[in-house]
């Protein structure tokens, strides 16, 4: 089954991008996957991938192991990988692992990219200030398992 984004996505995802801004991190509700979910969950109005829920970073350690990572999770809704110049509004944007071992994801609402850090919360930021190097993962539509 293929699941288009609701007609009024961009309005769902700059309301969910306005409402999370400045909340401080939690594991499973403002973490970077956490965020990535939910910023879906605006754009297609449901929740796509229900089994990216944890608690505690162990959890979502073992979660993201099962099922290979953010990046593999989104190429099996069949999302369209790009570098950063070709990111579209409700991309989800991979980085590669930083110097505290975490595996950055990023929501852009143009002209924004939404992140969140355990020292710093949910934070806006440009384009600008991503690397070249950085995969986005552009989803108009999501390929659904039948059933």
């Amino acid at each position: 089954m293929i699941l288009q984004r609701q007609l009024d996505w961009r309005t769902d995802l700059i309301a969910w991008a306005e409402a999370v801004r400045g909340e401080s991190y939690e594991w499973g509700r403002t973490d970077c996957g956490a965020l990535a979910r939910t910023a879906v969950r605006a754009m297609f109005g449901q929740d796509l991938v229900p089994f990216l829920a944890w608690g505690t970073e162990a959890e979502a350690a073992r979660v993201l192991e099962e099922v290979g990572g953010i990046a593999g999770v989104l190429l099996g809704l069949g999302a369209v990988p790009c570098t950063r110049n070709f990111l579209n509004s409700g991309a989800i944007i991979v980085e590669p692992v930083n110097e505290d071992g975490f595996t950055p994801v990023l929501v852009y609402v143009e002209p924004v990219v939404v992140t969140s850090h355990p020292t710093t919360g949910v934070r806006w930021y440009t384009r600008d200030h991503l690397e070249e190097s950085v995969t986005g993962y552009n989803l108009w539509e999501a390929k659904l398992a039948d059933g």
